[in-house]
This record gives C-alpha cells, sequence and structure tokens, in this order.
C-alpha cells in the first residue's frame, strides 16, 4: 500500500487540508478541503475552539472525500512571529487490547498533562 499524507495549512483567511497518496515517490491528491478560517488573526491564533473545530471540518471533508477514516502521518503549517512549538508523549494502559476513538483522546490528554509549556506560552 502506497503512503497516505494528510496537509494542513491554518492561515488568516482559510484552512486547507489535503490528502496525497504517494505513488513511486510522486505525490497524487485524493481528498481536499477548504474553509473560512475563524479563530485566526493576523497569523495568531486568537480562539483555539473556534480554530480547532475548523481545522477538524477541514481534515474530516477531506478524508471523507479520498473515501479514508484514518490518515498516519499529517503535515501542519501556520505561520506567524509567535508560532512555537512543544513534543510530549502520553502513555495509557489499553483494555481488551482494541484501541478506540476513547484510548486515542485518553493519550493524548496524558500527552497535554506532560507536555512542559512555559509560562509565557500557556
Amino acid at each position: 500500500m502506497n503512503p497516505i499524507v494528510l496537509g494542513v495549512d491554518i492561515g488568516s483567511s482559510k484552512i486547507c487540508a489535503i490528502i496525497a497518496e504517494l505513488k513511486e515517490g510522486t505525490p497524487q491528491i485524493i481528498g481536499a478541503s477548504t474553509q473560512k478560517s475563524e479563530g485566526v488573526r493576523k497569523g495568531s491564533i486568537s480562539n483555539i475552539s473556534q480554530a480547532g473545530e475548523i481545522v477538524k471540518k477541514a481534515i474530516e471533508d477531506a478524508k471523507r472525500m479520498a473515501g479514508l477514516d484514518f490518515v498516519e502521518k499529517a503535515i501542519v503549517s501556520i505561520s506567524g512571529a509567535y508560532t512555537q512549538s512543544v513534543n510530549s508523549s502520553g502513555i495509557i494502559n489499553v483494555p481488551n487490547n482494541e484501541i478506540t476513538l476513547k484510548e486515542i483522546n485518553r493519550a493524548l490528554d496524558t500527552a497535554l498533562h506532560n507536555a512542559s509549556i512555559p509560562a509565557g506560552m500557556k
């Protein structure tokens, strides 16, 4: 199976999501979505809840167009003078050896809790 990659661009005027399948190193677009940006002003996220919902909608629309339920790799682009990122991880116990959306969300919550976010960036 060829690798599938999701690209997300978060801008002040629009949020775009694109899904490509890499065939012999050449990307072929299989899904795309553009949404009017909300919660982003002058390259900075002003309302994370609004921005998050629009990003989620763009990704869901692109996945629906591509006929996919899950994308393993993503590249996210957001520009702005104050943009920073923090790597974090979360480990949880998985009952019954079955990973569902509930376990994924618990792992994400644990990673957020474990993240060392500088005081001025919270």
